[in-house]
């Protein structure tokens, strides 16, 4: 929780190296966090959303809760 842009970051290269698969990302909503920190409570997730559309990645599919699929460009066009 709170990590996420750190572990996309650090598997930037694997996901680059294998043609950016689907991403299951949990990315909890302002209501999720219990931390006082204003950038988790607001900013946090578009950041995360800005991350994955910088590399070619759908805004992603919301499955339930806080829970996202995130497909290339590709592969979502293919599931229409």
């Amino acid at each position: 929780e709170g990590m996420e842009l750190d572990i996309l970051n650090g598997s930037k290269e694997l996901i680059i190296n294998n043609n950016f698969p689907p991403l299951f990302i949990e990315i909890w909503g302002e209501d999720g966090w219990r931390k006082e920190v204003k950038y988790y409570k607001k900013q946090y997730k578009d950041d995360i959303f800005s991350w994955l559309l910088k590399f070619g990645y759908h805004k992603g599919i919301h499955i339930d809760g806080d829970d996202y699929i995130f497909l290339n460009e590709d592969d979502y066009n293919r599931t229409l």
